[in-house]
């Protein structure tokens, strides 16, 4: 295998008032089958116990780093900031509300190492908390799932119509 079979991969994860999520969130990362992660958590100035929760599961766990920022309004400023803080040599965006299947980063570092691709995306599911319907969002219909995708090939293919957001996939930070 090359040189990323054990590469860091940081979760980035923005978040405003997300307490309720955090613990899930972290137990989700926990369970997971590939050991080399960093969880690197930017709160957009929460008013609930978000801070104070992070900063126990940053205490309880090295691979949690966690930081504070002037409340931006959108998940974008804080998301880009995590990036910033994040030192794993590939980078996955997950929400706080989000979920991964235990074995997610091992199978998407698996696909990396065997496309060498900048960008690899996983088949998404969304989930309604409120009705449990389950809904597949990723890939779109046209979407061709076999090709492999180098740089901003995977943008330029989903924009203007943003078919594909940035939570999900795997990024090669650089």
């Amino acid at each position: 295998m090359n040189s990323d079979e054990n590469a860091l991969i940081s979760v980035v994860t923005p978040v405003f008032n997300g307490a309720a999520f955090l613990t899930q969130t972290y137990q989700c990362l926990c369970s997971q089958t590939y050991a080399y992660w960093e969880w690197v958590v930017v709160d957009d100035s929460s008013t609930d116990a978000t801070w104070a929760l992070l900063q126990d599961l940053s205490a309880a766990d090295a691979r949690v780093r966690c930081f504070r920022q002037r409340a931006s309004g959108s998940a974008k400023q804080p998301r880009d900031h995590a990036v910033c803080e994040s030192k794993g040599n590939f980078v996955v965006a997950l929400d706080a509300d989000d979920r991964l299947d235990s074995r997610y980063l091992e199978l998407m570092v698996s696909r990396q190492q065997d496309t060498q691709a900048d960008i690899v995306y996983p088949r998404m599911h969304f989930v309604d908390l409120d009705t449990g319907r389950t809904t597949l969002t990723l890939p779109v219909a046209d979407f061709d799932t076999d090709r492999v995708y180098k740089g901003r090939d995977l943008v330029i293919a989903t924009v203007p119509e943003w078919r594909i957001g940035c939570n999900g996939g795997l990024y090669r930070r650089d």
